[in-house]
């Protein structure tokens, strides 16, 4: 017997999620008995009948769906996020590096403390920061939605 071929679902016309799982079996050709799951369509405002899919789908060989945001969803929620927190942006290491290539251009044998880098990371974000909610003024002001790098 052959194990069934997994296919992830899909979206269709923004409506109608696909989940199907194709069983090929040895003793029968047509044979749909043997499969776990056999072919669905679940329209997408029916949110129970996604539920007891992925509640009734087996341990083996299941079908799963994948769960999208609506566009924007995601955006608004970081919009919400990081204004309120303090941490940096920047990962600390890839900026470290960044420091170190940049001073070698003027001196080979440079040394940096942690903390002149936490305080060259900290002024460059709020320099970005500033420089990114400069641009998205002008941008709004020009009615405009995205920010493009001609407008920095």
């Amino acid at each position: 017997m052959k194990t069934p071929s997994k296919k992830k679902s899909s979206l269709i016309n923004d409506e109608v999620f696909t989940c199907q799982t194709l069983c090929d079996t040895s003793d029968n050709e047509n044979s749909i008995n043997n499969c776990d799951v056999s072919s669905q369509v679940i329209d997408a405002t029916d949110k129970g009948k996604i539920s007891l899919l992925i509640k009734s789908a087996p341990v083996t060989g299941e079908v799963e769906l994948s769960h999208r945001y609506r566009p924007g969803t995601i955006v608004c929620r970081e919009i919400r996020r990081y204004p309120k927190s303090t941490e940096l942006l920047i990962r600390k290491l890839p900026f470290q590096r960044l420091v170190h290539k940049l001073a070698q251009d003027f001196k080979t044998d440079s040394r940096f403390q942690s903390a002149a880098v936490i305080a060259l990371q900290e002024a460059s974000e709020a320099y970005l920061v500033g420089l990114f909610e400069d641009t998205n003024l002008c941008d709004m002001h020009a009615k405009l939605v995205t920010i493009m790098p001609k407008a920095i």
